[in-house]
């Protein structure tokens, strides 16, 4: 019989929203993160670096928290077909950027993602990274890690979230591209230790409504049409 004042659904309601409220978190970056350095916005890359991020999105963090739950479970699926992602302590820091790659496979650096069906079906070579809106921050990411870690090789491995379904898409070095994320880098850096911030990003309203800054410390002068 429910209690008076509480049915085990409002009970496991609520320890689910408890637990997502548990994983919450507070965030500066310390270093420019190379799964951020593909950010159009400088000035948001700046703000990463000086102010501290407060995470209160519940919906955004179960998100995060199954996509994570999901990594491990990749690696072990490899592992039973027979390959095996070496995770070393992977983390690598250069000219003010830091990356920390899910692992390496036969001399190939790796970045596990967990993705939606409309990823999973749009998703199917490197130049589809780059197009779309969403996901060119992993393009980035991939290719600021293989040249730091001197690989000539990459590979995005996609689960899809739907069913135990993975997607395999190689990934070749791009110097000219990833050094100039390394640049970028450096100039970012070079605001924080001026405490100046760059300019605004040419009137985008999309982007801007969408930033975590916006309307706070940021106000950049729009036009909504």
């Amino acid at each position: 019989m429910e209690t008076l004042t509480q049915t085990l659904k409002e009970r496991i309601e609520s320890a689910h929203t408890g637990w997502l409220k548990s994983k919450l978190y507070s965030d500066r970056w310390a270093n420019v993160r190379a799964s951020g350095i593909g950010d159009d916005c400088a000035r948001r890359l700046f703000y990463r670096l000086t102010e501290t991020v407060v995470s209160d999105d519940l919906e955004r963090q179960a998100y995060f928290a199954e996509g994570n739950d999901q990594e491990p479970g990749v690696k072990r699926y490899l592992s039973e077909l027979g390959f095996e992602i070496l995770t070393p302590e992977l983390t690598q820091r250069w000219a003010g950027i830091s990356c920390k790659p899910d692992g390496i496979l036969e001399g190939r650096l790796v970045e596990i993602k967990t993705v939606s069906e409309n990823a999973w079906t749009s998703l199917n070579e490197p130049k589809d990274f780059l197009e779309s809106k969403y996901h060119k921050n992993w393009y980035a990411q991939i290719q600021t890690g293989m040249l730091l870690f001197d690989k000539e090789r990459g590979l995005f491995i996609l689960k899809r979230k739907a069913a135990k379904q993975i997607k395999i898409i190689e990934v070749d070095l791009d110097y000219a591209y990833a050094e100039g994320l390394l640049k970028k880098a450096e100039l970012v850096n070079a605001w924080v230790k001026k405490n100046t911030p760059p300019d605004y990003l040419k009137n985008n309203p999309v982007e801007c409504k969408n930033c975590l800054f916006f309307g706070k410390i940021c106000n950049p002068p729009l036009d909504f049409g």
